[in-house]
């Protein structure tokens, strides 16, 4: 049993991935499809990107500054994403409190105030019925709803970098605990 090393299995695929946009090239010039050519050239890019971020995260995880700071730099980062996580969590819970004020409405009936001075002259004629001209039914909805939005846009948008500080931790975490991880593999 061979043991590998995830520095040596990360080049292995930069190295397939070089070969095999290296085929399709060749293979666009014998067929002249301008597509494949184009196609190839473009991941050629990709795959020279990710060899430099390859040898940036090698360079970076054996230097001895690094090492010693790495521990530091996970603590801060954890505490960055479960601080912004906790004010994503109180963003929730404001929305759904505002949105239960904001489905209250009040009904708002001057002349029931001095109805019980005049006796029951709510209900002359016999009909019965409760309404007023001055009744009015006042929502609370027209007020709330741009702080419900605006928090929701908060929200919607600060999602991205709350994800990207998840990364950052996620890359900090694997070199820290995993760079030194191996991968048994057979080999007939």
């Amino acid at each position: 049993m061979t043991v590998i090393t995830w520095d040596i299995l990360a080049l292995s695929g930069i190295t397939i991935s070089f070969l095999i946009v290296t085929l399709i090239y060749m293979l666009s010039y014998m067929f002249s499809n301008e597509f494949l050519k184009s196609w190839s050239r473009e991941e050629f890019f990709n795959v020279f990107m990710t060899l430099i971020l390859f040898g940036s995260i090698f360079s970076l995880v054996k230097l001895d500054l690094f090492a010693n700071n790495i521990n530091s730099a996970d603590e801060y980062v954890g505490a960055v994403f479960s601080n912004v996580l906790n004010i994503q969590i109180s963003i929730i819970s404001d929305v759904s409190a505002l949105s239960f004020i904001s489905s209250l409405s009040f009904l708002l009936n001057p002349s029931m105030l001095t109805s019980s001075s005049k006796g029951n002259a709510g209900n002359e004629g016999g009909q019965g019925k409760l309404t007023d001209p001055l009744s009015v039914y006042i929502s609370l909805a027209p007020f709330i709803s741009p702080l419900i939005t605006s928090l929701t846009s908060l929200q919607v948008y600060s999602f991205i970098p709350i994800t990207m500080i998840k990364l950052h931790h996620l890359l900090i975490e694997f070199v820290n605990q995993d760079a030194n991880r191996t991968f048994p593999i057979l080999l007939l």
